[in-house]
């Protein structure tokens, strides 16, 4: 498997999570439905590797997999031909303008009207069961997506969360996305989901962690299995991943990296290389969440964890207060929606918010802190 943005080329743990969407697999095949799946967290929780295995599950199963995005999802065309359908010309309209034109107090408006037929005829004559996967599903919030493209938007996921018709075949929409993905579906009137079909992702249990760095080292480094020092490459480098999926991605490599330049031997030397490059990719992480954040805006959110002695959750009612307080109401609501959507914050299940990453609060305290409150 190659190794792609977001996906971790070793997999363990998550039994039952994938134990969670075959059941919700064989219910849907069963009853011939066809409606949505939610795998939502944080960054670098591992989102991506799971919706992967959930699809290579369905897959065995005999399933299709058609990938789709915002644009796809916009383009009924594109939709239609991934989908395996014949071409719009031979079918009835996409779209239509309702007439006569509406007067409001501005002037002149046209309606338009998204018509359910094609959508519907579309995903109804789907002939093998099909599971639609969507990656970076909080993409359906962004903010340059326009009006006339939500009402859109808003059709097509209607016809894929809730059945329209007899569909011929099962599909299932799975989408995966950050922890606010369900409340912008909520903004589509998609709010129906059952606790079978919406997973929410944390960090990976010890055992899988360590799992997964004993293969990596193991199977890509080509290291013997008998290595009198791996137990103690795999504990050490464990102490600075800290369950989270990226991170172990990033020492993964780099033990990779270091075993093909500089030979099979485990010593402590390697260990100190590899530990330091690791760090550093960390770094790098760490910095490209924040890209889009002056250092004013990321010093005041570190104020506020300080101020709030380095909380584990907060509301979005406490941190936009402060954010307001401290740069204005317009910058501060800015802030706050920038910090979740490119996921230096992100909302957790329980609705309260939390620094994406639990040592990313420790990076940006270390880097961001405001003079005057330094000790």
């Amino acid at each position: 498997m190659a190794l792609n943005r977001g996906l971790n080329p070793i997999f363990h743990g998550r039994k039952e999570e994938l134990k969670q969407f075959e059941f919700f697999l064989n219910h849907v095949e069963k009853d011939h439905s066809r409606t949505s799946f939610l795998i939502q967290g944080a960054p670098g929780a591992g989102k991506t590797s799971l919706a992967e295995k959930c699809y290579e599950l369905a897959q065995k199963k005999g399933w299709r997999l058609v990938r789709v995005d915002v644009p796809t999802l916009l383009d009924l065309k594109e939709f239609r031909k991934r989908l395996g359908r014949e071409p719009l010309w031979k079918i009835w309209q996409k779209r239509k303008i309702t007439l006569p034109l509406q007067v409001d107090k501005i002037g002149l408006k046209a309606e338009w009207n998204f018509d359910y037929h094609t959508i519907v005829k579309t995903l109804n004559a789907v002939h093998k069961p099909t599971i639609i996967g969507f990656d970076e599903a909080q993409m359906l919030g962004h903010q340059d997506i326009t009006s006339q493209e939500k009402l859109i938007l808003r059709n097509v996921l209607d016809q894929l969360h809730n059945q329209r018709g007899t569909p011929k075949s099962p599909i299932i929409f799975l989408m995966n996305g950050l922890g606010r993905t369900q409340d912008i579906l909520e903004e589509y009137d998609i709010s129906r989901f059952s606790s079978e079909s919406v997973i929410h992702l944390t960090q990976i249990d010890r055992v899988s962690e360590r799992n997964i760095l004993y293969d990596w080292i193991v199977q890509k480094a080509n290291i013997s299995p008998d290595e009198s020092n791996l137990n103690h490459w795999i504990s050490e480098i464990s102490q600075h991943t800290h369950q989270w999926p990226v991170h172990i991605t990033a020492y993964g490599l780099q033990v990779e990296k270091h075993i093909q330049e500089h030979g099979t031997k485990l010593n402590n030397e390697g260990l100190s290389v590899v530990l330091d490059k690791g760090f550093e990719s960390r770094q790098q992480y760490y910095r490209r969440r924040t890209r889009r954040l002056s250092i004013q805006e990321c010093e005041t959110i570190v104020s506020f964890l300080l101020l709030n002695n380095h909380p584990k959750e907060f509301t979005q009612e406490d941190l936009t207060q402060h954010l307001k307080q401290h740069l204005g109401t317009k910058q501060g609501e800015q802030v706050f929606n920038t910090a979740l959507h490119y996921g230096v914050i992100h909302q957790q299940n329980n609705k309260k918010h939390a620094v994406s990453v639990p040592s990313m609060q420790t990076w940006l305290i270390e880097n961001f802190t405001p003079k005057h409150l330094m000790k």
